[in-house]
């Protein structure tokens, strides 16, 4: 592919896909949108592809082997670069902080690089060809290989103030001590959250409480802006595009609760699936009265469904479909719920739709797993 006056946009998860489909009913010119294979539990994410192509949204429509990728590294430093140096301010496993790895493993690292580009023909995805790159996660070895190939790129945020809730629980600094200057070639590709000198932008719904990024960096697109400008037609749109294919129907009540759930054990916050049964038992008796029906809304990167229907199997709990975004509700009308409750879930706070809502915040986790020895 030669120049183009194309965007494209690389999404990782549905709320990516959601936010890049908005942006691209409203493009003088389709954009492209490439999808990681990570995206479904079963790592096929032909279906999903596919789908998107019928909403006549993106020009082109294609699939990045992410989770091939880090398979075919193994337990090597990118896999662990990928998905966080360090979560919640702790480096995993064992690892060494970033700023003091040894050359050799720097150097360890390109060539790891090197080698999946060549494996899975990344070259052919020619990201530098396009106008303007997006991506919403820069921890994803597609952001990696950007940084590798040095190919300038904007990014907006994961979620809805997405950096906020980073920098009130991480320590994450801006500045490069002079090795970092010194080995800038090398430890170039690792850097996340925009500290990336091919990070062009990032784009945040808010810039209160993202002091570490510098502001020439910082653009503001507030999200609800964003879906209030959506027709009546372009809600019909993404509305089929996310749940064509699902038995989709949410009951049109005031006495109803809506429940978002979080990913724990696969962010590394909890260490089973019991735990976070327990937890959100525990959260629906102590939030939700009796008598009240509940959504229960699994994040994408959540359990399957069924396992939660079984748990809260007997109860009044209607369990959704996890691969719809939630936002999606801000397109249906009627929708009122009584009372929304979450534990992390940014994705509340855009809501508008809710009489109640019910932040518990990581203070209130941290609480719980002190109490149940989590």
């Amino acid at each position: 592919m030669g120049k183009t006056e194309r965007d494209v946009y690389i999404c990782a998860t549905y709320y990516h896909i959601l936010i890049a489909a908005i942006k691209g009913l409203r493009a003088e010119e389709k954009p492209d949108i490439v999808i990681c294979d990570l995206l479904t539990d079963d790592n096929n994410c032909e279906a999903v592809a596919n789908n998107i192509r019928c909403s006549q949204i993106f020009r082109n429509v294609t699939v990045f082997p992410e989770l091939k990728i880090r398979l075919f590294l193994g337990k090597g430093r990118i896999p662990n670069i990928c998905w966080g140096t360090a979560r919640h301010g702790q480096p995993l496993d064992g690892w060494e902080p970033l700023e003091n790895l040894p050359i050799k493993h720097l150097l360890a690292d390109h060539i790891l690089i090197k080698k999946a580009i060549k494996e899975f023909q990344l070259n052919e995805y020619a990201f530098q060809n396009y106008r303007n790159v997006y991506a919403f996660a820069d921890q994803l070895f597609a952001s990696v290989y950007l940084r590798y190939t040095k190919t300038a790129y904007h990014i907006i945020e994961d979620g809805l103030d997405h950096y906020k809730n980073v920098f009130k629980y991480c320590t994450f600094s801006y500045n490069k001590t002079l090795r970092e200057k010194i080995l800038s070639p090398l430890l170039e590709v690792h850097y996340i959250h925009g500290k990336s000198k091919y990070t062009k932008s990032v784009e945040v719904n808010d810039a209160e409480g993202i002091v570490p990024i510098p502001p020439p960096k910082v653009h503001v697109q507030p999200k609800a802006a964003l879906f209030s400008a959506l027709h009546s037609d372009e809600k019909q749109k993404l509305l089929r595009l996310f749940t064509d294919g699902y038995d989709f129907s949410v009951p049109e009540s005031l006495n109803c609760i809506l429940l978002l759930t979080s990913p724990f054990v696969e962010d590394g916050l909890l260490a089973t699936q019991e735990q976070q049964i327990q937890l959100f038992r525990e959260v629906l008796n102590t939030t939700c009265g009796g008598g009240q029906t509940v959504i229960l809304k699994p994040h994408p990167r959540d359990f399957d469904g069924d396992i939660y229907r079984e748990a809260f199997a007997g109860q009044n709990v209607i369990v959704m479909e996890k691969n719809i975004p939630v936002e999606v509700l801000l397109f249906l009308e009627g929708v009122h719920f009584a009372k929304s409750v979450t534990v992390l879930s940014t994705a509340l706070a855009q809501l508008d739709f809710v009489e109640e809502k019910i932040s518990l915040g990581f203070d209130w986790l941290n609480a719980w797993k002190e109490r149940n020895g989590a």
